[in-house]
């Protein structure tokens, strides 16, 4: 990409490439009066080059810090989120293991309904197999929603850090 910075960074080079040139004209024996005056000007092409080099690495300094600071915020952002992922976290589990309780008594008593009923043998299994899949596809689907949304903050982070400018 050519911009501003580059262009004068361009100019300096052709600027000292310029004060070679006319060192090595000046060494070959031109007038006295007019050597001096375009060692002046050198002086003056040197001076203004290092002063754009100067602003180049001040702009650069600025860009970089800029960066840094996006960055760190998008960081800290990140944290705060995972953070609340896992206060989440804690209260789904807390609620799914009240839930579990909750579904272990009701077995209970359904355990102790069906030995005064005494049904056969399949159906005194189908409540538990149901529980124990349900318990199965509950632990299942709460690792699953934790790791998308672990990898979503992940990709947000990394998309504001890519996204600093």
């Amino acid at each position: 990409m050519l911009n501003l910075t580059t262009i004068k960074l361009a100019a300096c080079i052709g600027a000292l490439g310029g004060a070679l040139f006319l060192g090595i004209y000046v060494g070959k024996g031109i007038e006295k009066g007019s050597s001096e005056k375009k060692i002046a000007e050198v002086r003056d092409n040197l001076y203004s080059c290092q002063q754009t080099v100067l602003e180049i690495q001040i702009q650069s300094q600025n860009a970089i810090e800029s960066m840094q600071s996006q960055i760190n915020e998008a960081a800290k952002n990140a944290n705060e989120q995972i953070q609340n992922l896992e206060l989440n976290l804690d209260r789904a589990e807390s609620a799914s293991d009240s839930l579990r309780d909750k579904a272990r008594r009701l077995e209970d008593q359904y355990r102790k309904c069906s030995n005064t009923a005494k049904p056969s043998a399949t159906t005194t299994e189908t409540p538990y197999l149901l529980s124990d899949m349900l318990d199965r596809i509950d632990r299942a689907s709460g690792e699953i929603a934790e790791y998308a949304d672990r990898v979503t903050i992940a990709h947000d982070a990394c998309i504001a850090s890519y996204n600093a400018k």
